[in-house]
């Protein structure tokens, strides 16, 4: 098993090498108006970003263009981002930070400001450090700011500045854009995409939308498995040196829930899945070999563990990818112990499970986000973790078949 856990160590870069997907079609526009069709490296910029990677064929050398030096890039049926020199005001949302101005605080800076809307009206956002403020325009007007800003009030609570909902009013002009309407409608990108694109086509006329079309952020599986575990134990201090209880196979069943992370093309994933397992073996050793004397050690083990940790995808199309996880182990016992009793039936030790935790990593295939098979290596785990004398490690590797249904 330790051999599988270096093999497994030493195949991940390339295994991410080959599967991840990094340039697709798109183009950018230079400040000479130029436009140069090419490959661009799709990072899915949690942030605005400053610049890119491209390639102009397959096998030419990646090169990097800054906002100094384009107007306008994207990927195409993916997103799109210009250049705009815009006032933007940065006060921040934290509590601690508010002061006692309701008013915005503009700073000019030259951005790269992402396309939501395309159309009769214009929507833009930016994202930065936790930081997400929105832009619009409609027609030929100049490029704006939604205005959102929480203050403090003289008296110390906190109020919001929502002139945006003014805003939308007073330059979305069509019979759905009414007073109730934006008075529901909050500073969200959601929110504020939905009514862009409904004014659009109160007015009749075309727009695009680059609003990401995310997967799931939220998956629940079955996860039905087998463990091959084995354990040993020892006491150094008596004359139960070492009990090998071999190798057995067991079946697992887990409920696995996976969030999503809505960033970077949702390869990130924190998960958790608690499992049903049982490991039930039992071993005839010698303990008095003057004597003759044998004894017979049980073990009856089961317990729901709980894999809390990360999941890595590396897509190799649109219907499948590998992943690779990382996971801290906790274990949950139901009065699991192990008997050892001599071959008269005198018990002469009963020891208490009481697991500690451990690790484990794994990696496994998905298909359509619905289908799974992973295998997983559990480090050694010390099921007597209450005894001072006693040593013990439990060994696992699974091999797991999982079916999402949410």
């Amino acid at each position: 098993m330790r051999k599988l856990f270096l093999i497994i160590l030493a195949t991940l870069p390339g295994m991410k090498s080959f599967c991840q997907i990094n340039f697709e079609e798109g183009y950018y526009i230079d400040n000479s108006d130029s436009r140069v069709q090419c490959l661009i490296k799709n990072s899915d910029w949690e942030s605005n970003p400053i610049s890119f990677k491209y390639k102009l064929t397959d096998n030419s050398e990646i090169q990097i263009m800054t906002i100094d030096s384009v107007k306008e890039f994207g990927i195409l049926n993916v997103s799109k981002y210009k250049r705009f020199n815009v006032k933007i005001d940065r006060s921040g949302e934290d509590i601690d930070k508010l002061d006692y101005n309701k008013d915005p605080v503009f700073t000019e800076e030259t951005l790269f400001l992402k396309v939501l809307v395309e159309g009769q009206a214009n929507l833009f956002v930016v994202n930065n450090a936790g930081l997400t403020r929105f832009f619009f325009s409609t027609g030929s007007s100049v490029l704006e700011q939604l205005i959102c800003k929480s203050y403090l009030t003289a008296d110390g609570q906190v109020a919001d500045n929502n002139l945006f909902r003014q805003q939308l009013l007073r330059n979305l002009n069509c019979e759905i854009v009414t007073t109730n309407t934006v008075q529901t409608t909050e500073y969200k990108r959601k929110d504020l995409v939905k009514l862009f694109t409904e004014y659009c086509e109160c007015m009749s006329t075309p727009y695009i939308t680059y609003e990401n079309h995310q997967k799931d952020l939220f998956n629940l599986s079955i996860k039905p498995g087998i463990n091959y575990s084995s354990l040993k134990i020892r006491n150094d201090e008596s004359n139960f040196h070492e009990i090998d209880f071999g190798s057995k196979a067991g079946f697992s069943i887990g409920l696995e829930t996976e969030f999503i992370l809505p960033f970077n093309k949702n390869k990130w994933a924190l998960i958790a899945c608690p499992t049903f397992q049982y490991f039930d073996a039992s071993v005839t050793t010698i303990y008095n070999v003057t004597a003759g004397e044998e004894v017979s050690s049980h073990i009856n083990y089961k317990s729901v563990v709980l894999p809390a940790g990360f999941r890595y995808y590396m897509f190799l199309n649109n219907n499948s990818g590998l992943f690779i996880n990382i996971f801290a182990i906790y274990d949950f016992d139901f009065n699991s112990s192990i008997d050892i009793v001599r071959d008269d039936g005198v018990l002469m030790k009963h020891l208490e499970i009481l697991p500690k935790m451990n690790y484990a990593v794994g990696a496994g295939y998905k298909y359509k986000d619905r289908y799974s098979a992973e295998i997983k290596y559990y480090s050694s785990r010390d099921i007597l973790g209450i005894y001072q004398f006693w040593y013990s490690g439990y060994r696992t590797v699974s091999i797991v078949l999982g079916y999402s249904f949410m």
